[in-house]
């Protein structure tokens, strides 16, 4: 099979599975979607989980890369000097240009990670730990250069980074299609609830 066909029952894959989750999908009509046979998808991939570790692979053979961590460690560790609000819109958009491009894979992603260890595991290693450690000096510097107040370094990074997540995952539990202007417009609530407070 060529690379080109590959790629086309990849995405097709991705297409279905992210409407309809890993188990509902079925290879009959994941090769419809991309216009071969289902023997031509078992013959390249063995199984339906031989297809689902592709799609998986796609993506997650540099999981950092996948989910844009360069930026975000760009950001962390070069515009470090900024006022901690500005470098806050930076990840924002830095993250919603991400979920613009990749929100297909990221419902995949985040639906099928707690039922796969290797991926979990992977993710764990090259994203959350990277991110936590950067974060972490980030926050510190800002402390001790008094732009924002003293404060658990990992507690502010969760909140943040969660309140981001959660702007994103019921859209994606509801299997609502992506309004990009929308879900700007709800970071910047969120950014400001979580800057500046929610009381008067």
């Amino acid at each position: 099979m060529s690379e080109k066909a590959k790629d086309k029952i990849i995405r097709s894959a991705i297409e279905i599975i992210s409407k309809k989750g890993y188990s509902a999908a079925t290879t009959s009509e994941i090769a419809k979607t991309a216009g071969y046979s289902e023997a031509t998808i078992f013959k390249y991939f063995n199984s339906k989980k031989g297809l689902f570790d592709a799609v998986i692979n796609s993506f997650t053979g540099n999981i950092a890369e996948s989910v844009g961590l360069p930026g975000v460690r760009s950001i962390i560790k070069n515009d470090a000097d900024l006022k901690f609000e500005k470098i806050v819109d930076l990840i924002i958009e830095d993250r919603v240009r991400f979920i613009e491009n990749n929100y297909e894979f990221l419902k995949i992603l985040l639906a099928e990670i707690q039922f796969h260890e290797g991926l979990r595991n992977k993710a764990i290693e090259h994203i959350i730990i990277p991110v936590l450690k950067d974060a972490t000096d980030l926050i510190k510097k800002q402390i001790k250069s008094g732009n924002i107040i003293e404060v658990d370094p990992i507690i502010l990074f969760r909140t943040i980074f969660s309140g981001i997540f959660m702007s994103v995952l019921p859209r994606m539990l509801m299997n609502q299609p992506l309004d990009i202007k929308m879900l700007r417009e709800e970071l910047k609530e969120v950014k400001k609830i979580l800057l500046h407070g929610a009381i008067k």
